[in-house]
């Protein structure tokens, strides 16, 4: 199977997908829900990793390798 096939296939998945969504417009709070659920579980992740300072402390382990530090 080549890589065409496989991106065409997927392709022809969006495009039936949007269609049974634009056909049934309850179903889109599905999507919204998840997009919603998925900005709070990453929001659960990277506000604690801020307020400990994880994000500044690996940016000093790489600049304690040699290479540059992250700004």
């Amino acid at each position: 199977m080549s890589m065409m096939e496989t991106i065409s296939r997927s392709w022809e998945f969006a495009k039936l997908s949007y269609s049974i969504i634009w056909d049934h417009k309850k179903l889109i709070i599905f999507p919204i829900i998840s997009t919603v659920a998925l900005v709070l579980v990453l929001a659960s992740f990277i506000f604690p990793a801020i307020g400990l300072g994880v994000f500044e402390q690996a940016s000093t382990v790489v600049a304690e390798d040699g290479t540059e530090t992250i700004s």
